[in-house]
């Protein structure tokens, strides 16, 4: 119900996060030089998460101390949802079609399919059309989207303080199925994912930010 709840709000705070963003640009060629810088940040701090990510895993290895049996339970329960996943990418577009499928043809169904990509540039679209169209009825239409927005920021905040009922929840029944050893191994990956976060916060912060 918590994640149900998480996703609920995702295509209305994204699209109404990034038309308001390129709304209030005032300007296309800004848009595009900081596209472009923004492009450039996200692969090098992508890059960066990833190689700490594998440096960290290899090297401490939280989930070695998991019973092979419990694993192996762990990983039948879940593979009718990998399957789903795995099977599923064998239809997505590849080369230009893939391109072309950010471009959306009926952007409904496109967040109804859950198509990130095709809403988000469906928003770009829409924010781009608002800056170059100033009249009274966009300043309108502008005023209600930066309403979604603020409506999407509060549902989400309060969404958010389920998270420690929903995380006790999933704990409590991880520790009724395989026990507090599992718990264990999960504490050492928690603390593996947080210590890759704060690392990558402080390379983040030293070659880009600074």
């Amino acid at each position: 119900l918590f994640l149900r709840l998480i996703f609920m709000l995702v295509i209305p705070l994204l699209f109404s996060a990034l038309v308001i963003g390129v709304a209030e640009m005032g300007d296309v060629r800004a848009l595009g030089r900081i596209g472009w810088r923004t492009l450039g940040y996200t692969v090098v701090v992508s890059g960066i998460a990833v190689i700490l990510g594998l440096l960290l895993v290899n090297w401490l290895q939280p989930g070695a101390g998991v019973d092979p049996v419990r694993a192996q339970q762990l990983l039948s329960e879940g593979s009718e949802r990998a399957s789903a996943i795995v099977g599923s990418t064998h239809v997505q577009p590849k080369g230009l079609d893939m391109l072309l499928a950010i471009v959306p043809d009926n952007i409904v169904k496109a967040a109804a399919d859950n198509t990130i990509l095709a809403v988000m540039f469906f928003a770009l679209m829409l924010g781009i059309g608002l800056v170059l169209t100033r009249t009274k009825a966009t300043e309108t239409l502008q005023r209600a989207i930066e309403g979604l927005f603020e409506v999407s920021m509060t549902l989400i905040g309060m969404v958010i303080k389920l998270a420690p009922y929903a995380v006790f929840c999933f704990m409590f029944n991880l520790a009724v199925l395989f026990g507090w050893e599992l718990l264990g191994s999960l504490g050492a990956y928690v603390g593996v994912v947080v210590l890759a976060l704060a690392l990558h916060m402080f390379v983040v912060y030293s070659l880009v930010l600074k």
